[in-house]
């Protein structure tokens, strides 16, 4: 089932995204306003935490995949970087990181919206696509904490043995 994206009415409904984020989601459902506002989903926002400690708020909202995306590709740069012999500035990383960090909010709508497109054209009325999407971004102060030390430890781990095999 495909929406046209420039339609807010075809979107996730406010309330199903609001179950979505879970509790202390002000700062994402006044995103969700201004998205629907300017008729683009992919809207960027300033969020702090995401912009300064990417990985951590990428665990903060359970967003796996895109953790994961980002710690392979950071772990494997090291050996790529020693294979070839060449570096790659560190200042396009930060850009890069940066842009992501502004675009994390519309990535959570996104997702948000792609299940809710899911559910419902498997046939659930709007109540059980409720229940199906609670709490599946819902802040986690843990996870944030894990992810962080996980991501660190990885990336260092990844580095160091680069080092060591390249040097």
């Amino acid at each position: 089932m495909k929406t046209d994206l420039k339609d807010p009415k075809k979107w996730i409904p406010k309330n199903v995204f609001e179950a979505y984020c879970g509790p202390n989601s002000e700062k994402l459902l006044s995103f969700y306003d201004k998205a629907v506002e300017k008729k683009n989903m992919n809207s960027m926002s300033l969020n702090w935490g995401a912009i300064l400690l990417l990985p951590a708020w990428l665990g903060y909202r359970k967003q796996w995949v895109t953790l994961l995306t980002l710690t392979v590709i950071f772990a494997i740069l090291p050996f790529v970087e020693g294979i070839f012999q060449f570096t790659i500035p560190s200042a396009g990383f930060t850009g890069g990181l940066i842009v992501i960090g502004l675009m994390c909010n519309s990535i959570l709508l996104a997702g948000a919206h792609k299940d809710f497109l899911k559910l419902k054209q498997s046939g659930m009325d709007e109540g059980q696509i409720i229940n199906e999407l609670k709490d599946k971004v819902s802040p986690s102060v843990p996870y944030a904490i894990i992810s962080l030390i996980a991501y660190v430890a990885i990336i260092f781990s990844s580095v160091y043995i680069a080092i060591s095999l390249y040097n």
